[in-house]
């Protein structure tokens, strides 16, 4: 009975029309302030997402506050699809009144969606905000629009406490705005501009406080800058592109003409040109959004800005590098047989990918240069057509072997612009540079940051010092440090540097077989390596601020590294300038103790080091979880040998 009784009361909801997503067609301003006054409801419990839909042009201030809303149940204003940039409609414009914001949102998870608007000079085109305790724009998102002629063209305030976070502004177009294409301003919690295209106002994306994560944006000819950043721009910021120097985040591009990038600067067309830059060499965030402001399907390659189509051209290429005897990369375009003219050939954005072999002295220069914005990809057989099919990573990390044969250092140089580049599966072996820094990768740059990702990679008997002689000549080393990887970096801007499923043994320095060195704050990532058997300290990080939270050390082991300065102690991570809550999953092995409480890897909080979780080290040597901990009081000084590696060394080499 029950059962009929349900049956019965939906089939008169359905015939009475219910549904919970109701769309009310808006014509002009009246429609507007209608639809507003009935929708400002509780949304949740009515179980309503309640859209108004811009059918035509009118002028008006759009205003929404007040409604209470989730990201299930919240109102949307948005146009048809033939209205839509793109569509075979003609696009309704809203223009503001006076002394107004075209849309103005003071309410939770309002989405904003395919508009075009305009103001004044003196007006803004959208303002997400909360300005006190009873208000609040959390999870507002603003998509898919064109806005011009404004003072901003999209501005997102929230005082602080005001819980306006995980807002999202992204693929608008946005120009010909007075102080800024896109500003945030004051907010506790991180803001997402991905993707969005902003050309010829004062600023392009104006960041003023808040965290903001910037991804695949393109700012081009704003007068006074660009970008205009601060500190807050945040871990994970990439791929971005700027006419002037001011792009910020991982793999920026920077000084592009901007008619070179896009369709028109002076209609505008924000549209991208086929053969751009831009072009296929953004981030992938098909987990946010998967069409691009003409609704056309993203795909696999991501661009930079607003606009994708598969059918333009993209600029970047792979260059191919094989041994002088070998058959690899047969049929393809751009094979070298020397790394001088690989080298050469390469520019921004392209890709190396290195065959099978060795490349020594006796065909090849060394050190080579780091380019920015070019990635290097060894461990490749030479008929593959990606880098997945490498396979497992334990197996190809050692096909390709660049070998110095002890006569310089493998990779060097000084970094002089905002460089971005990745290591990935190279055997990189006997590099030296004796009483100096770096023998098997050394960068050095003052004012610049750095974003480096060195994965899959193996360092072998690298040496800064002589073996034997860690004191070198006169007992005087002369800052002989980082024998497998040195990163000095000052610059005030941070970067990111990642290391990751990289191995370091065998290698001679005074301090550090991994070193990396800044005086500002970079995120440092080192994850899954092994440091082990290396005739120096394992691992040091150093800083201006002795308790830098920026540093994650995961998965990672480091044992056996004998500095014979002090005798035969193991000295596994030394200069730890870190909070040891930094450290999960790690495991140091016969550590000696320093004398210095800031640098004691077991801080008075106290730490247990465990090795191995639910995942742990499968994947990158299909072994079982291995679970160690350290016994004792978590300042006890006893020496429990170095961890027996031997297994795994067995499985890899």
């Amino acid at each position: 009975m029950k059962k009929i009784i349900i049956l019965i009361w939906l089939f008169l909801l359905y015939l009475s029309g219910y549904s919970a997503t109701i769309v009310t067609g808006i014509t002009s301003d009246s429609d507007w302030e209608a639809w507003e006054d009935s929708t400002d409801i509780d949304l949740v419990t009515a179980q309503k997402i309640h859209i108004a839909e811009i059918r035509n042009s009118f002028t008006g201030s759009l205003k929404m506050e007040g409604a209470y809303s989730n990201s299930q149940y919240y109102r949307m204003v948005t146009v048809a699809d033939s209205n839509r940039l793109g569509g075979t409609g003609t696009r309704a414009v809203i223009t503001a009144v006076t002394d107004s914001a075209v849309i103005e949102v003071k309410e939770r998870h309002v989405i904003i969606d395919g508009l075009k608007l305009t103001a004044s000079i003196y007006e803004t085109g959208i303002y997400i905000h909360s300005e006190n305790s009873d208000s609040s724009c959390y999870g507002c998102i603003v998509r898919y629009c064109e806005v011009y002629t404004c003072r901003f063209g999209i501005y997102n305030f929230a005082a602080s406490g005001n819980n306006g976070g995980n807002i999202q502004f992204y693929s608008n177009f946005v120009w010909d705005c007075e102080d800024a294409g896109i500003r945030c301003y004051q907010n506790d919690s991180t803001i997402y501009v991905w993707n969005n295209t902003i050309l010829d106002s004062d600023r392009g994306l104006w960041l003023d406080a808040p965290p903001v994560q910037g991804k695949n944006n393109v700012c081009l000819n704003n007068s006074t800058a660009d970008f205009q950043l601060d500190a807050n721009f945040s871990t994970g910021s990439i791929n971005n592109l700027s006419s002037d120097a001011t792009a910020g985040g991982a793999r920026a591009m920077i000084n592009k003409t901007a008619s070179d990038v896009i369709v028109s600067t002076s209609t505008p067309d924000l549209h991208l040109k086929s053969g751009s830059v831009a072009v296929s060499t953004g981030s992938d965030l098909s987990a946010y959004f998967t069409t691009d402001i003409d609704q056309d399907l993203i795909g696999s390659e991501w661009s930079r800005g607003a606009d994708f189509n598969s059918s333009y051209d993209r600029t970047f290429t792979i260059v191919y590098m094989k041994p002088v005897e070998s058959n690899a990369w047969a049929g393809q375009d751009c094979v070298y047989s020397t790394l001088d003219s690989c080298w050469d050939k390469a520019s921004e954005f392209d890709e190396i990918w290195i065959a099978e072999g060795r490349y020594d002295t006796d065909t090849h220069t060394f050190p080579l240069t780091i380019k920015s914005n070019v990635d290097i990809f060894g461990g490749f057989e030479g008929w593959e057509t990606t880098k997945e099919e490498r396979g497992l990573r334990w197996r190809y990390i050692k096909r390709s072997v660049f070998d110095a044969e002890n006569d310089t250092s493998v990779f060097e140089s000084d970094i002089t612009e905002n460089t971005s580049f990745t290591i990935d599966g190279l055997k990189i072996v006997n590099g030296r540079k004796l009483y100096n820094k770096g023998a098997g990768l050394y960068l050095s740059g003052s004012s610049h940051p750095i974003y480096a990702t060195i994965s899959n990679c193996w360092f072998d008997s690298c040496a800064c010092a002589e073996v034997g002689y860690p004191d070198g000549p006169g007992g005087n080393l002369g800052g002989a440090q980082g024998a497998a990887i040195n990163i000095d970096n000052s610059s005030d801007d941070g970067g990111e540097i990642t290391v990751e499923y990289t191995v370091a043994v065998r290698c001679t320095a005074i301090c550090g077989a991994f070193e990396i060195m800044n005086d500002a704050t970079p995120t440092v990532t080192v994850d899954h390596c092994i440091i082990a058997n290396n005739r120096s300290y394992g691992m040091e990080i150093r800083t201006g601020t002795l308790a830098n939270t920026n540093h994650t050390i995961t998965n990672t082991i480091s044992t056996g590294n004998d500095n014979a300065r002090y005798g035969t102690c193991y000295e596994n991570f030394w200069g730890w300038a870190c909070d040891s809550s930094i450290l999960f999953n790690s495991y140091a092995g016969g550590c000696a103790w320093p004398d210095s409480t800031a640098n004691d890897l077991w801080s008075d909080a106290g730490h247990t080091i465990l090795f191995g979780d639910t995942v742990g080290w499968v994947g990158f040597f299909d072994s079982t979880n291995v679970d160690i901990r350290m016994r004792g009081s978590t300042k006890s000084k006893k020496n429990y040998g170095a961890f027996p590696l031997i297994e795994y060394f067995r499985i890899i080499q």
